[in-house]
């Protein structure tokens, strides 16, 4: 029997699940491959590992509420001709916020794990930083420390954590307010006041007759910064033009962190331990 023409189409989202047995398969074999040559590593390879762990556990209940979001928004936009926005109950926007709050803040102690402890044999005792945010404003000849200091999406990662602990919650009530790309921000009325339009926005657009592409973005920039790279101030109005998909926003931070973890562990491996320095900056 043929299927209706009106069958309702979701985007899918199963191509996730081959990138996150990726980085389970490479952190899990890292850890055993440092485990195989340094047993005294056994504790620490696992608990490095089980940071990873968690945050793919958190990342697969986040795609299942993003789906559900999803499917809510193509029945209603679909149901109502060229509909511009839609506000609608749906109390699974809070549990994949939650969700994202649990990534960025696990994100962020992983990385704190990795830079204290996983590659702390690697220093003289008592050197190294409380945290992975002084650990990159200091100088290191640590190879891990060039490639965290210098990426982007690791200020970006500890913006959000910022933002949520310091500046700006995150939070939104159990209705989803979803925006058409066809329609022009600035011409709807201020909903500021509704309880909550989140700094997470929603967006839709209908594909054809019977499919419908959502998409739950993160803002372009949390902080300004000076020319020298110091933060000035929170952003007063979130811009949205790079369309910074929450999902892959995730698994982005998710990959920066799985990836430090397994170059701390290649430097673990080496039969003669390497010893590194680290010291605050100078002044300028």
């Amino acid at each position: 029997m043929p299927e209706p023409k009106n069958k309702l189409v979701v985007r899918d989202l199963s191509y996730f699940d081959k990138e996150l047995e990726e980085i389970k398969s490479v952190v899990n074999t890292a850890a055993w491959d440092l485990i195989k040559k340094k047993q005294d590593y056994y504790n620490l390879a696992h608990e490095a590992e089980w940071h990873i762990e968690g945050l793919l556990y958190h990342f697969r209940n986040m795609l299942g509420f993003y789906q559900t979001i999803s499917g809510q928004i193509a029945e209603r936009a679909l149901a109502i001709d060229k509909v511009g926005v839609l506000v609608f109950h749906s109390p699974e926007m809070q549990s994949l916020l939650f969700e994202f709050y649990s990534i960025v803040i696990l994100s962020r102690l992983t990385l704190d794990h990795v830079t204290q402890y996983t590659v702390a044999p690697l220093f003289k005792p008592g050197i190294l930083p409380g945290s992975t945010n002084t650990f990159m404003k200091g100088t290191s000849d640590l190879p891990l420390h060039l490639s965290l200091s210098t990426e982007p999406l690791v200020r970006y990662l500890f913006d959000v954590r910022d933002c949520m602990v310091h500046s700006r919650t995150f939070a939104t009530s159990k209705n989803t307010i979803a925006i058409s790309d066809n329609i022009d921000e600035a011409q709807l009325p201020d909903m500021k006041e509704l309880w909550k339009y989140p700094i997470a926005r929603t967006y839709f657009r209908v594909v054809g007759k019977n499919k419908i592409s959502a998409n739950i973005l993160l803002p372009d920039a949390i902080y300004q910064y000076d020319d020298n790279g110091s933060r000035v101030r929170l952003i007063k109005d979130f811009a949205y033009s790079d369309r910074n998909n929450i999902l892959r926003q995730s698994i982005d931070f998710i990959q920066i962190c799985a990836a430090s973890v397994v170059n701390s562990f290649s430097l673990l491996e080496e039969k003669e331990l390497k010893t590194y320095t680290w010291a605050k900056k100078a002044p300028n």
